[in-house]
């Protein structure tokens, strides 16, 4: 996985029970994996994550056919990871604005390109009434 991680290459094992250097690997021994497919999840050049699977039952799993859907299905994965990353970000920055809007410490509203006031806090709204009163 360090290897896909650094390359952003593929790595497919047949038979990593029988294949050097991976047949002395403490892992592929204990385990008893034999088919390894190690993919990279990357969405606009940059890696998401690892989807990493392995039989211990069977060597040459990963058909040319099974690669070509799992390397789709990994695309779409990476793709939904980035999403949901920055849905999560996005969120916390509104959050962070929410509290800044509802500390009522400075004067905020949000307007349109009409000049229209959509909305504003509280803070806004008593420095406003103060302005238009004088």
């Amino acid at each position: 996985m360090r290897y896909v991680a650094r390359t952003h290459e593929s790595v497919i094992l047949d038979d990593a029970s029988s294949q050097p250097p991976f047949s002395e690997d403490s892992y592929v021994r204990q385990r008893g994996a034999r088919s390894i497919l190690c993919l990279p999840l990357i969405n606009e050049s940059k890696l998401i994550g690892i989807l990493y699977l392995e039989n211990n039952l069977a060597s040459q799993v990963f058909t040319p056919a099974r690669i070509a859907v799992l390397k789709l299905l990994a695309s779409q994965a990476a793709i939904s990871l980035e999403n949901t990353r920055l849905y999560r970000d996005l969120a916390q920055r509104e959050a962070k604005i929410r509290r800044l809007v509802n500390a009522n410490i400075v004067g905020i509203f949000i307007g349109n390109l009409d000049g229209d006031i959509v909305e504003a806090n509280e803070a806004f709204l008593r420095m406003s009434s103060k302005k238009w009163s004088r």
